[in-house]
């Protein structure tokens, strides 16, 4: 039986999310010309055998398949009047497999565009991208919306106003994604731990964190500074190691191995994270590592 998410993050800690859905759907055939949110729809039998082996391996929580289901982002593929079913098929494609006790997370990612002087976006675009997104996660019964890999405060700020629009309790996990530079932690749009999560905290968040980007041994550093800029419980998902492109086969290869990541993992749980899991490069196997390990 499922326990409402926040409760069940402040009573059973570690908590653990699954890993890189982007990364699996490569192994099993996805080229860099297709839509991944679209394969909900026409491969779902293997995008719900994802979601599976994610909770097989003992991950509590799984993200849909909809991280690039906005209508800004299915816009670039004229896809942007399919945001709807997208969304709702990727949802139900984790609840047709989810065990009694696991949590569906509806996942938004950023919308790829560029408020001025990058780009020509605003923030009334987005919010309104974000709204149309969450409206079908919500509809749709997710327990809780990620909204992650955001490299822009503002954009972050107007899918957490979009989010809670349309539901005023509903759990939200704020995730930015961060690059250690010299000067410390920054995203590429200049914004620091300390500015994002302060802001992140008075927009109405429940859990606050990072994911992508780096790799686990940068990411405790980035936990160390975390644990004393907020009271929020927090995330982390790094990506396994540094990608490299194979010489046999030009695919993407991460350095990491599951044990590797485990270890790291567990050093930032000792450190007060309180919800871990993997992003880019990780697969059941890391989740498995990782659920084992938590079990001794």
């Amino acid at each position: 039986m499922r326990s409402n998410f926040i409760d069940f993050v402040k009573n059973c800690q570690p908590v653990i999310f699954d890993g890189g859905m982007g990364t699996m759907l490569m192994k099993n055939g996805m080229s860099a010309d297709d839509v991944p949110e679209l394969w909900n729809i026409e491969k779902s039998d293997l995008v719900q055998s994802i979601h599976k082996q994610y909770f097989d391996a003992g991950a509590n929580v799984v993200l849909t398949n909809s991280f690039g289901g906005s209508g800004l982002k299915l816009k670039t593929k004229d896809l942007d009047t399919k945001v709807k079913i997208i969304n709702e098929t990727a949802v139900e494609n984790v609840n047709t497999i989810r065990p009694k006790s696991g949590y569906i997370a509806g996942d938004i990612g950023p919308s790829g565009l560029f408020l001025p002087p990058v780009g020509n976006c605003s923030e009334k675009v987005y919010f309104n991208t974000f709204h149309e997104q969450a409206s079908s996660l919500i509809a749709a019964g997710v327990d809780l919306i990620v909204i992650e890999t955001m490299y822009d405060l503002r954009e972050m700020v107007q899918a957490v106003k979009a989010v809670r629009n349309i539901h005023d309790s509903i759990p939200i996990i704020a995730s930015m994604t961060f690059d250690k530079k010299k000067r410390g932690f920054f995203t590429i749009m200049g914004d620091s731990p300390e500015k994002s999560f302060k802001r992140l905290a008075r927009s109405g968040v429940d859990i606050v964190g990072a994911n992508c980007t780096l790799v686990s041994s940068d990411m405790i550093e980035l936990c160390e500074i975390a644990v004393n800029l907020t009271d929020l419980p927090l995330i982390f998902q790094p990506n396994a190691g540094q990608p490299q492109i194979s010489r046999k086969d030009d695919n993407l290869t991460y350095s990491q191995t599951p044990k590797e990541f485990a270890n790291d993992m567990i050093h930032m749980i000792e450190l007060g994270a309180a919800i871990v899991g993997g992003c880019c490069g990780t697969t059941p196997d890391f989740t498995k590592e990782l659920s084992s390990r938590l079990l001794k």
